[in-house]
């Protein structure tokens, strides 16, 4: 039967929808029906291809480099997320033939600033998400428009970490650039625009480009953008996450091998898309993920935010997301070079992860790491405490202390750090009940149960999660109308284990969660003079 693509967007919501002449509902193609998941993240791109149950078909990776041309600056080559994109596409289409194909989402690491000119070519490197040299920008907006105003329209705070200042980077800086600027995309949108001729993001990735997003209006800010004098038409469409952008072109069938006309979708952040991968899909969820970063993310239904959190929306419609961060990951990686090396080098032949030999060190030593406590602050404090001048810093050492105890500091004080988190939410009325942990450190049961233990909260271990290509691939279904909401990843989710709080040690952990904020409050203000 031939088929009749219709696209219907409300104004509410823009919500696409995928139609037959005889069904309201998409349908398998010629064969069993997949989707197609695509994760531009900071060191690489990852391709899942996933069928309608859930079931990963086939997955393919493509690795970069992130370049630092000078303190501050961190920027990435877009030909590189195009060239990933197609490679790992191909491949895993070797698995699938592409006719089975049914839709292909994007997710992608945020915010980022990528400058195209009028024939769609980057005009130069894009400038990520952790780079901070729009710092003079910062004290403009500062002086110019004013912390609250800012947080009354953004829903978020000043800092360089924002898509806006970013922006507000290339007009000052880079003038001829901006001249010829056309638009400027998301590191999701540059795929996006390369399969479809489209410059569109989603209200996750809008939401982190303070002070020019409007979180209430959930539109960019005309106010704000004229008074920084920014050209807002450079700025892409904002569509929902689920919405139908529209369909892979002739050439972009040809360079990447998927069948012309496959539906593509928005996507969003890869924060939010990994939210969504767990089952962490609105408020009473919340989902930890501990890798380089280690960031606890927790879904709102309303805009609770505070100016101490990153604040914006889910993928999931009509939902909210705040997160809290600490580099625990970057740490534990630093222990394990710098100090723990005689240790790490012992173990290559052994089989045996030098994480997990480290676990079974400190799981014996008791809790508090017997009265030493650690800043996890070495490169900087994001959220909740946005001090860039922050330092770590290891509180209580006495010769009694060995390497297991170093360690175990560094896994109770990204639990502090989250508690912290915690305590913020908890003022505004939201209470996660589970907490669904992945990415590598999550393995570890001495870690989770330390989180669950300082939070008082069970945190779920999901073993085998693809992470944000999954959330795309939920977000695919639902805008051709193959799934009917983002709750179907509930069925997904296979839990490995649960952590369980332990009442005992949660008040132990009271004592040592507020000696660190007492003894943060009485340091904070010497770190800007190291």
């Amino acid at each position: 039967m031939r088929r009749c693509r219709t696209y219907c967007f409300t104004d509410d919501y823009f919500r696409a929808s995928y139609q037959t002449l005889s069904d309201k509902r998409a349908k398998p193609r010629c064969g069993p029906m997949s989707f197609i998941g695509v994760d531009i993240g900071s060191q690489s791109t990852k391709t899942c291809i996933i069928d309608g149950e859930g079931k990963v078909l086939a997955s393919s990776s493509f690795f970069y480099e992130i370049s630092y041309p000078y303190p501050g600056w961190a920027e990435e080559d877009a030909n590189l997320w195009w060239k990933g994109v197609k490679e790992t596409i191909k491949e895993v289409l070797k698995k699938v033939p592409s006719k089975n194909v049914e839709a292909i989402a994007f997710s992608g690491q945020s915010p980022t600033m990528l400058p195209l000119d009028k024939k769609g070519k980057p005009l130069m490197p894009a400038i990520i998400w952790c780079d901070s040299r729009s710092k003079e920008e910062c004290k403009i907006v500062k002086e110019k428009i004013g912390e609250r105003k800012v947080f009354d329209i953004s829903g978020n705070r000043i800092d360089p970490y924002f898509g806006g200042n970013k922006f507000f980077w290339l007009k000052r800086n880079r003038p001829e650039v901006y001249a010829q600027t056309w638009k400027v995309c998301q590191s999701h949108g540059y795929p996006i625009f390369k399969l479809t001729d489209r410059i569109v993001t989603d209200y996750s990735v809008a939401g982190l480009c303070s002070p020019i997003y409007d979180c209430r209006k959930k539109k960019w800010s005309d106010e704000i953008c004229n008074e920084l004098n920014l050209d807002i038409d450079m700025l892409p469409e904002i569509m929902p996450s689920s919405a139908v952008v529209g369909e892979v072109t002739h050439n972009a069938a040809e360079e990447t091998g998927l069948k012309k006309g496959t539906p593509v979708i928005v996507g969003g952040g890869d924060f939010a898309a990994s939210t969504l991968s767990v089952g962490a899909v609105g408020e009473g969820d919340a989902s930890i993920m501990l890798g380089t970063a280690c960031n606890f993310i927790i879904p709102m239904s309303t805009q609770k935010f505070d100016v101490r959190l990153l604040n914006t929306s889910h993928v999931v419609r009509d939902n909210y997301l705040v997160i809290g961060s600490s580099h625990g990951g970057l740490i534990l990686r630093w222990m394990r070079d710098q100090i723990l090396d005689t240790e790490y080098n012992s173990l290559k032949d052994s089989g045996m992860s030098f994480y997990e030999f480290m676990d079974n060190k400190s799981s014996d030593i008791p809790i508090g790491s017997e009265g030493l406590i650690l800043f996890p602050y070495f490169v900087g404090g994001l959220t909740p405490i946005w001090n860039p001048s922050a330092r770590g810093i290891y509180f209580g050492l006495t010769p009694n202390h060995n390497k297991a105890h170093l360690y175990r500091a560094v896994l109770e004080a990204v639990g502090y750090s989250f508690r912290y988190t915690a305590s913020i939410v908890s003022e505004r009325g939201v209470h996660p009940k589970m907490i669904y942990s992945v990415n590598g450190g999550a393995r570890s049961a001495v870690w989770r149960q330390i989180l669950s233990d300082i939070l008082n909260i069970p945190v779920a271990y999901v073993k085998d999660n693809m992470g944000a290509p999954v959330g795309d691939v939920i977000l695919a279904g639902v805008g051709i109308g193959h799934f009917r909401d983002e709750t179907v990843v509930k069925d997904w989710v296979k839990i490995s284990e649960i952590n369980y709080p332990d009442k005992v040690r949660h008040e132990k952990y009271k004592k040592y969660y507020h000696i660190y904020m007492e003894l943060y409050e009485r340091v904070k203000d010497l770190f800007a003079l190291l």
